[in-house]
């Protein structure tokens, strides 16, 4: 039984993403849904690195529509709508901003920016559906993570915080 809905909401997942990649063509046309940027921490909370970036973005007139991704539910949910536009986490008009997403910005690798990012990753659509991707991490990498290493991400971005942790992550990760 937990298999068949195992498949069932993998069957579900794809066909919404699906709809999402179809409904996006025609809004690809459009000059407001031509340069969109998903930025996220975990996709539940707006507290660091990804929430400060996001504000900073929408203070500087980047040429860019960001929207920072978190669940309504989230006690960060308030200051992050005042920080921008906010999006709440797996829903329809994510799945959509998703597939019309250029840039992916976010503080974990996995990306709270995916709409149902487990999915995701085990259905590895992250080899097929590539966008460009910044992985802004929170603090320094000191200790090894084989998490991080490539290819189990492949960031085109992979932001370090001092010249030292840019060895360590391109030596001991094949970054």
């Amino acid at each position: 039984m937990r298999k068949i809905i195992t498949g069932l909401r993998l069957l579900l997942y794809c066909g919404k993403l699906l709809c999402a990649y179809v409904v996006s063509l025609p809004l690809r046309l459009l000059s407001k849904y031509q340069n969109i940027w998903l930025l996220s921490e975990r996709g539940d909370d707006g507290r660091d690195n990804g929430i400060r970036f996001f504000s900073y973005l929408n203070g500087r007139g980047v040429q860019a529509r960001c929207y920072f991704v978190i669940r309504k539910r989230s006690k960060d949910y308030a200051a992050a709508s005042e920080a921008g536009k906010v999006v709440e986490t797996d829903s329809w008009k994510h799945f959509v901003l998703f597939a019309l997403a250029k840039v992916r910005i976010s503080t974990h690798p996995w990306g709270g920016d995916i709409p149902c990012a487990e999915l995701f990753h085990a259905l590895k659509l992250h080899r097929i559906i590539r966008k460009k991707t910044v992985f802004l991490q929170h603090g320094i990498t000191k200790d090894h993570q084989p998490g991080l290493s490539f290819p189990a991400i492949m960031p085109d971005i992979f932001v370090c915080g001092a010249l030292p942790e840019y060895h360590y992550i391109k030596d001991a990760f094949g970054h």
